[in-house]
């Protein structure tokens, strides 16, 4: 879409406004406001344009899946409200309990973890990823990965507070079930994706952040660094990344490596000295500054 002498903000709000504009056209105007991270604007656009009548059965998901993923994002709504309306508008239409659309699973998934995120109740861990899990179950080529390297890290962060839960000192059986599937669905991961991204036919995936992001974390999330280096240093070269996908990236590699020491004490000039330490800074480059105190939870956890 050509915005002429207009930022995407600026023309959401003539749309807003009144001005007309087709669904289509609606569908571009949205792309370039998740760049900019203007969820909020993204959120009235979407809600408008699902008001017009779409002949085109692929469209109508996709509208109603953003506007689902630009409400729970969209920080201008209260926590209280956001989540909760999210899921009612990706359940329009659509049976989220026998869905086997792998976007809808993912964005149930997402929208759950950050409700945990938010209240600490482990029952929306357990609804997050039993969603991530079913569309893992789905295929990991058809997603390229994403709601399977979602469900490791769903089933990390189950494991970690089973293993809190564990009393007397004994093992967690429940502990170590969540990292065992976490392990074998990261590895099922690499010995899918790998292969494809060697392929000479595919080399445009390879030039896809996501995707070259999901085998990077799986191999760090097994603390097979040396690979992760290397995806993360072929994704540092992708060119036209939007912050957001920077930093949910970066903040996702992060709480995985606080995961991998948990229960450990630890400083975060130690961390910075690990394999894993090394491996973000390396890939951070600029915001590498930040790392410390994301280590260490001082800033907010909202991917």
């Amino acid at each position: 879409m050509n915005f002429k002498d207009k930022t995407p903000v600026q023309f959401a709000k003539e749309v807003l406004g009144g001005r007309e504009i087709s669904v289509a056209e609606s569908r571009n105007l949205v792309k370039q406001l998740k760049d900019e991270h203007a969820f909020g604007y993204a959120r009235k656009v979407l809600a408008r344009a699902r008001k017009s009548r779409v002949d085109d059965a692929q469209l109508a998901i996709w509208l109603r899946q953003q506007h689902a993923l630009c409400t729970y994002k969209d920080p201008d709504l209260p926590a209280s409200t956001r989540f909760d309306l999210a899921l009612e508008i990706l359940a329009t239409g659509e049976d989220l309990g026998a869905t086997k659309d792998q976007e809808t699973l993912g964005l149930a998934g997402a929208i759950h973890k950050r409700m945990w995120e938010v209240d600490g109740q482990r029952d929306h861990l357990e609804w997050s990823l039993s969603f991530y899990r079913r569309g893992y179950e789905l295929g990991v080529e058809p997603d390229a990965g994403y709601t399977a390297i979602n469900a490791a890290y769903v089933a990390d962060l189950l494991g970690v507070e089973s293993a809190a839960d564990a009393k007397g000192g004994l093992t967690s059986q429940a502990a170590a079930a969540y990292r065992k599937l976490a392990r074998t669905i990261r590895e099922d991961i690499i010995q899918t994706l790998v292969p494809l991204a060697e392929e000479p036919a595919n080399k445009l995936i390879t030039g896809q952040w996501w995707f070259v992001c999901t085998i990077a974390e799986a191999y760090f999330g097994l603390a097979r660094y040396d690979q992760a280096s290397e995806w993360l240093r072929e994704a540092a070269a992708i060119e036209n990344v939007s912050e957001w996908e920077f930093q949910s990236t970066a903040q996702q590699l992060t709480k995985l490596a606080r995961l991998q020491s948990a229960g450990e004490v630890d400083s975060g000039e130690t961390f910075r000295s690990s394999p894993a330490g090394r491996t973000l800074l390396a890939f951070l480059g600029n915001d590498a500054l930040g790392l410390q105190s994301a280590y260490l939870g001082k800033f907010g956890l909202a991917l």
